[in-house]
């Protein structure tokens, strides 16, 4: 009994240190969506094509949760952010939290691009576009350099 009081106190201890709190794949997903909106009112709202960008990183999204909900994505909430596989080596421990800034450009392009990379890292690195030719990471980086160039040198 003391044993099992020792460890319940241990559990609790141990989640009330988290900064972030555990999500799932989808509640991500939807993170991100929002922070993508967040940042084109925020950041590009003088921008012509403003709403053309949106729609295009909120497409890339949507494809990221569609490659997940067929049977190649991965999520175990007993792993670390729930992902990557167990099988598969890690360079180094990424931060969990996608950081938004609502002064920050930059700060907010290169979190949410940020956080895409994450996603098909974590969740859909064995579907296979991803696997083989890192689509979803790709277009991360892509978005991450265009924005940041219509950002520095105007729209």
């Amino acid at each position: 009994m003391k044993v099992f009081a020792f460890t319940a106190l241990a559990v609790m201890a141990q989640e009330e240190d988290r900064k972030v709190p555990p999500r799932t794949p989808g509640q991500r997903i939807e993170q991100l969506k929002r922070h993508v909106g967040r940042l084109m009112v925020d950041h590009f709202d003088g921008c012509a094509k403003r709403a053309t960008w949106e729609d295009k990183l909120t497409k890339i999204l949507s494809r990221a949760e569609a490659a997940f909900n067929r049977d190649c994505g991965f999520f175990d909430p007993n792993v670390a952010n729930g992902g990557p596989s167990p099988s598969r080596r890690r360079r180094q421990a990424d931060d969990d939290e996608v950081r938004y800034s609502e002064t920050d450009a930059i700060a907010s392009i290169n979190g949410i691009t940020g956080g895409i990379r994450k996603f098909a890292d974590r969740y859909i690195s064995e579907c296979g576009g991803q696997k083989a030719n890192k689509h979803i990471v790709n277009k991360a980086n892509k978005w991450r350099s265009k924005l940041t160039d219509k950002f520095n040198n105007g729209c």
